[in-house]
Order: C-alpha cells, then sequence, then structure tokens
C-alpha cells in the first residue's frame, strides 16, 4: 500500500515538472498549450504495445514509438508539409492500430 502512494507521488512530481519544462520552453503557459500532445502520447502508448484496459505493457515500446512518431512529424517539417497534416497522421495510426489490436482480440476469442 506504501509502494501505491509513493507512485502516485512520484507520478505527480514528475508530471509537474514535465509542465513546468514545457511552460518555460514556449515561454508562456495557456490553455491551449501541448494541442496535439495528447495524441502524440496516446499513439506511443497504444504503438508501444501498452494495453488500454491495463495488466499488459512495458516502458521501452512507448519510447521507442515516441521516437518513431517523432521522426514522422521531422519528416513531413522537412518536405515541407503542412506540420498539422502529422497529427492527422499520427491519428490515422492510432486507429488503424486500435482497428488492428481489436481484430487480434476477436480472433483469438473467438471459438
Amino acid at each position: 500500500e506504501g509502494h501505491l502512494f509513493m507512485t502516485y507521488v512520484a507520478s505527480g512530481v514528475l508530471s509537474a515538472l514535465g509542465g513546468l519544462l514545457y511552460a518555460a520552453r514556449l515561454n508562456s503557459p495557456g490553455s491551449d498549450t501541448g494541442t496535439g500532445m495528447e495524441v502524440l502520447a496516446l499513439t506511443a502508448v497504444v504503438l508501444g504495445g501498452v494495453s488500454l484496459a491495463g495488466g499488459r505493457g512495458g516502458v521501452f515500446g512507448p519510447i521507442i514509438a515516441v521516437v518513431v512518431l517523432q521522426m514522422i512529424r521531422t519528416d513531413m517539417t522537412f518536405l515541407q508539409i503542412d506540420s498539422n497534416l502529422a497529427i492527422v497522421a499520427q491519428g490515422a495510426i492510432l486507429i488503424g492500430v486500435l482497428m488492428a489490436a481489436s481484430l487480434l482480440e476477436f480472433r483469438r476469442t473467438r471459438p
């Protein structure tokens, strides 16, 4: 029980630190700060092999997924494609991965 409490404390502290660093990077905090980052985070978690239902997953898969997704955004910028399309591409990847995972789960549970 004490370990669970410390896990929540560590999570809160690291989240606050991340928010402070992100606000410092942009030189201003705001309600629209980080728009699109939630899609990146969710997509990285799903692509990294973490189950949204809980109970399965690791740390290294999402880290690799973040690198790959950031490379997509960087490559689109390098190719002079609108950076907003990177969010659309990441969303499409997320939908595709979720559909594939649902299909695999359906086939596995079907008699």
